[in-house]
């Protein structure tokens, strides 16, 4: 049995080791070309964010939070690299969160090093792309529509959904899971209320 105290102090060694291995890897490809100077879909979120950051009008761009997120730090790649430090180190922590809800402790805890360790789930924290983002948005969800499986409340729910809509604003994908969700929803909590909320809060920050 884990103690509540007890799930803290792990999260918070997960996220260290989490952060240690994303600093390490950012610290050592700073220099890289392609970290430098940005190609491809990198290039094409870091000119829309520096427009919307200017005032200027914004390109089309298949993941608007993430453009967001960008202009948000004046497009500057260096600091947009690191925030997605942070968020990456938090996503293993929400692995464990998730998990322990789930599972045994001992698999949420080896699920959650493993993401800790995972190499692509590192490398895309030094791409300026949405993905880093898109995960800990997702995890983020998935966390708060277990604890709403918990203690279901339409308020909480309605969180849920704001989370899933913005986990769709950086990775369209995600809409689809919008209806699969009401319905279990309405499968589950009885009322209009909680389902509706889920879907206007999801629907709204999409």
């Amino acid at each position: 049995m884990v103690t509540a105290g007890r799930s803290w102090i792990i999260a918070g060694g997960i996220t260290l080791i989490a952060l240690a291995l994303r600093s390490t890897y950012l610290d050592q490809v700073q220099l890289h070309p392609l970290i430098l100077v940005p190609v491809a879909e990198a290039r094409l979120y870091v000119e829309s964010a520096t427009a919307m950051a200017a005032g200027g009008a914004v390109s089309a761009v298949q993941a608007p939070f993430y453009t967001w997120l960008l202009a948000g730090l004046d497009a500057r790649p260096e600091a947009a690299r690191w925030v997605q430090v942070v968020l990456g180190s938090l996503s293993c922590a929400l692995v464990w969160a998730v998990g322990r809800m789930a599972f045994p402790p001992a698999i949420a805890l080896v699920a959650a090093l493993l993401a800790a360790a995972y190499g692509p789930l590192i490398f895309f924290t030094g791409e300026l792309l949405p993905a880093t983002t898109a995960v800990f948005l997702s995890l983020t969800f998935l966390t708060a529509i277990a604890w709403s499986a918990r203690q279901p409340d339409p308020w909480r729910l309605t969180v849920a959904g704001v989370l899933l809509g913005l986990t769709s604003a950086c990775s369209p994908s995600a809409l689809v899971l919008v209806p699969l969700f009401a319905a279990w929803i309405a499968r589950q909590v009885p009322g209009r209320l909680p389902v509706s909320g889920f879907t206007a809060g999801a629907l709204a920050a999409a």
